[in-house]
């Protein structure tokens, strides 16, 4: 109701907000990363994920009274974690040339 009448938030709805934001941006990487592997963009979006890991890194060490809000940020922490895990994988794959989408695309060629 803060953010409708233009009062002062909160801090907990503030940081219920930036918890979104950081959501949505977890989502947009993901988007960014699939464009990658695609071969749709030529470079990693390095940048995007050192911006999104930071912003994760800094909600995380910040004191909240709030059990929900904590274990929001915990979860969206843990799913940052598993899907860089798995984009250090892939592009350590694509390194190796063990990728599986790229020795589909060498094995055409080949033929």
């Amino acid at each position: 109701m803060a953010a409708t009448t233009g009062t002062r938030q909160l801090p907990q709805e503030r940081y219920a907000e930036e918890l979104n934001e950081l959501d949505e941006g977890i989502q947009e990487l993901h988007v960014l990363y699939e464009k990658y592997f695609l071969g749709i963009d030529r470079k990693p979006p390095e940048q995007e994920r050192k911006r999104i890991s930071q912003r994760a890194r800094e909600l995380r060490t910040t004191t909240i009274g709030n059990t929900a809000l904590k274990f929001k940020i915990n979860t969206l922490f843990a799913k940052l974690i598993s899907f860089e895990r798995m984009w250090d994988q892939t592009l350590r794959e694509i390194e190796e040339g063990t990728y599986k989408r790229e020795v589909f695309k060498a094995k055409l060629r080949s033929r």
